[in-house]
Formats: C-alpha cells, structure tokens, sequence
C-alpha cells in the first residue's frame, strides 16, 4: 500500500489508518447468513433490555458478547500473578477511577461495560474538549469520523465533574483518550488536555486487543456491515485486556507522557507522530475513497 506511506509513522511504520482485511470464502459465506438467522434475533432481544434498563446487569452485556462470539478472554492487572479471573478481580480498576484505553472497535465499551459500571467518555481530536458518552453513542462514535469542531449539542464536561460523579455512583470513567478510532497497532497521541481536577484522580492505563485484529474499525463503516464481519463464519473473537500500576495525578495533561508509555507497554503498541492526527485521518479517507 505504498500509496498511503503519507499516513504511516515514521518512526515505527504503522499505518494506523489501514482497515486489517480477512480472508474470505463462499462456505464462510453460507455460514454466516445461518450466523445472522441464529444470532440476530438474540442480539435484539439482548438490545431490548439495554433500551428499557439504561443500568442493565452485566450479565446482559455478556450475553451480547457471548453471542457476538467472543468466548475467549485474558485479563490480567500488572503485578498480579493469573490464576483464574478470579484471582485477578479483587485488583481491578475501583469505582472513582480513570481507565485511559486504546480505542478500537464498538466493541470497547461492551466490553468495559461487562466488566464495570462505566461513565465513557473521551476527547474530542481537535481541541481536546472532553465529551460524555452514554453506551449507545459511543458505539455510534467508533463508528464514524469526528467533525473538525465538537458538535453543538454534544454533552461537553469536566474530568473534575466526572470523577465526583464516579465515586458518588460507584463507576469507573472508561475515557478512550486517542479521541478517534485505531486499527488497533499503534497509539494515537492525544489531543492536549486542559481539564485540571481539585483533588487527585486515579489513572489506569488499560491495553485492550482483540483476536483476529480485523475487528477494528479505524474508518468509518455502517453499523450493519459491521455486524456482518462480527459474525461472519461464526468466527470466535479472543479479548486480551491488560491493566497497568495505577497512576495518581490532580492533572492528566502533565501526566499523559506516563499514562501512554504504561500503555504502549502493556499493551504491546507502538506510539506515534502527533501528525497522524484527525485531519490526516479525514486526509486518508478521502484518499482512499479516490484510489477506489
């Protein structure tokens, strides 16, 4: 793809932009429209009561994972040895915490939400302006491509007001800090932050990957199409979810030099140029769209 070199770091090569391709076949093909006719009418079932119960049990959110496929999970917490998940849930990220993660998929926050009771938020790629999220937006927001300047009507808040909000209500802040989406092998820099706290926060830098990586959506796609790949052959999604030593700050800016280097580290990534930013992300798209 030497025609997109523009928009691979150079320091490291990755081209975070570049949508990861899976092979396909005609019996893959007929197995997942029996895919699609199995699993669909679960997964609105499923939806249903994260409609009518915006609080819904986690077991909820399993399910749905469960029925998307993924049956494979390894979480681990640095400094903890692994037995079972078990062992490693006493250690996880405690409510009034920061998880600052990699953004990749829709998948994200499902998969946090199965695990936490989450606040999402992230910020926006332009101007570092911090937005809320509740589930169903971010989802929608893995999905699309930023606009150069927050939405008007987007719900615009403070890391202060979210952490207060956090502790009062037992939750953790899942706070995707790219900003926009990654095909999941390098790290964003993140737009700066001026969002300074009255009293200390604490920081989980938190690696999460998937297997196969195809999963990832860093361009823009319908919800629909997908869904298609989800569940495509019936394929079994793997979760690899990595939490590094928590990192107490009263200013994330400052601090997001040693936030990001936990997470490239326990996450395997690779951190890139500031140039690959959203403008370069709409750069590629338009290239993309015009070589096609």
């Amino acid at each position: 793809m030497e025609k997109f070199s523009n928009w691979r770091d150079k320091a490291t090569g990755v081209a975070p932009f570049l949508q990861i391709s899976n092979q396909t076949n005609v019996l893959k093909a007929a197995l997942t429209v029996v895919s699609v006719v199995v699993r669909v009418p679960l997964l609105l079932i499923l939806t249903h009561f994260l409609v009518i119960l915006p609080n819904a049990p986690q077991f909820v959110l399993s399910s749905i994972l469960y029925v998307l496929g993924v049956f494979s999970w390894d979480v681990q917490v640095t400094g903890v040895k692994k037995k079972s998940y078990s062992d490693t849930k006493p250690f996880l990220p405690k409510a009034g915490s920061l998880i600052y993660t990699n953004f990749i998929s829709p998948l994200d926050p499902i998969v946090y939400a199965s695990l936490f009771k989450c606040i999402f938020a992230a910020p926006h790629p332009s101007n570092g302006q911090i937005i809320e999220y509740n589930l169903f937006s971010i989802i929608k927001y893995a999905l699309s491509i930023q606009d150069i300047a927050p939405p008007v009507d987007s719900k615009k808040v403070s890391l202060d007001i979210l952490a207060k909000r956090a502790r009062s209500t037992g939750s953790v802040i899942i706070f995707f800090g790219e900003g926009t989406t990654s095909n999941g092998r390098g790290l964003l820099t993140t737009p700066s932050i001026n969002s300074p706290l009255t009293s200390d926060l604490t920081v989980v830098p938190a690696g999460l990957r998937y297997g196969p990586q195809y999963l990832a959506t860093p361009l823009p796609r319908y919800f629909l199409g997908w869904l298609w790949t989800v569940l495509y052959g019936f394929q079994i999604w793997s979760v690899r979810l990595r939490f590094g030593a928590p990192i107490i700050t009263r200013d994330v800016d400052s601090s997001i030099d040693e936030i990001t280097s936990s997470l490239c580290q326990i996450g395997r990534l690779k951190k890139l140029g500031s140039d690959l930013d959203i403008h370069a992300k709409r750069e590629f798209l338009k290239a993309q769209n015009n070589y096609k």
